[in-house]
């Protein structure tokens, strides 16, 4: 018997401890307040008994009054299911509050719930310290995002700017080594004419010596006269030759140099498109690193 009272006794003492310490507020099945202690009216900005009688409704924000999630939230405590969860809820003065609660749906006799009590204690300033902290690491990570990306695009500029001058100059030594191609073959072309030209006056030397062996004495110097030009005929045809074999060496390493400078400029305008790739990137990035350096500035200002 006498542990029985002791019983009760604490019981009563642990309630009174806790209404004391924590907020607590009472609902019927249908969601007004029937009971609710001053901790929790101060809390809510209302004095004890102008809470009595309000709707549940009433003290959340508009957003979850309205929505799916707060019809299912009282379906389920209607089923006797207990509910605890971080929650935003509205004071009297409009002000938004971040609660720790749980709440407990209490049976009668029959098993149907009559009331729901609802405990619950203000984490706002923790909330909010903690929000802040985020927005302060967010700002932090956006800053350096911005840093990083401006630098990559400063050196992607760079390499850009690089490339282009490379394609540029590129660009001008094809036209160098197609002028110098031009010179060779022209070049070419006249110690052809000139080859063409050994090759008649050696027929001609050797006709003249043909005409001056008829004429007897009398050809002779005549004789000398054509077989000394026939002997520089054959020095110009020797000359022109080399003078050919060196041009048509000549012409094959323009030729291997200009397709060499040709695919060196195809690989430099691939990377410089590559580069230009990446270098819009960056940008994408910087934009978004930008936004978001914007909305932590709008969240810093909110908390």
């Amino acid at each position: 018997m006498v542990e029985t009272d002791i019983n009760v006794l604490d019981y009563k003492s642990a309630f009174n401890a806790l209404e004391q310490s924590l907020a607590m507020i009472c609902f019927n099945s249908d969601g007004k307040v029937i009971w609710v202690n001053e901790k929790f009216a101060t809390t809510m900005e209302y004095q004890a008994t102008q809470m009595v009688g309000i709707s549940h409704r009433q003290l959340c924000t508009p957003e979850f009054a309205n929505s799916r999630d707060y019809d299912s939230l009282w379906e389920h405590l209607r089923e006797g299911k207990i509910f605890q969860e971080k929650i935003q809820r509205v004071t009297k003065h409009g002000r938004i509050l971040w609660l720790e609660a749980t709440y407990t749906p209490i049976t009668n006799e029959v098993g149907s719930v009559e009331k729901i009590i609802k405990v619950a204690t203000d984490i706002t300033d923790r909330v909010e310290r903690n929000g802040a902290k985020l927005t302060k690491d967010l700002q932090s990570t956006a800053n350096n995002l911005m840093y990083r990306a401006n630098e990559g695009i400063a050196r992607a500029s760079e390499i850009t700017q690089a490339m282009k001058d490379n394609v540029r100059m590129s660009d001008e030594h094809v036209q160098i080594l197609a002028s110098f191609e031009n010179e060779v073959t022209n070049i070419h072309d006249i110690v052809i004419n000139i080859h063409s030209l050994a090759k008649t006056t050696n027929m001609l030397a050797l006709n003249a010596a043909i005409e001056a062996a008829h004429a007897g004495e009398h050809g002779l110097g005549f004789n000398v006269v054509a077989q000394e030009v026939g002997k520089l005929s054959k020095q110009v045809h020797h000359a022109t030759n080399q003078v050919n074999t060196i041009v048509e060496g000549i012409t094959e390493q323009v030729v291997n140099i200009s397709a060499k400078t040709k695919r060196s400029k195809q690989a430099i305008c691939h990377t410089q498109s590559l580069v230009e790739g990446a270098l819009q990137e960056f940008t994408s990035i910087n934009d978004s690193a930008n936004q978001l350096h914007e909305q932590t500035k709008e969240l810093v200002n909110l908390i």
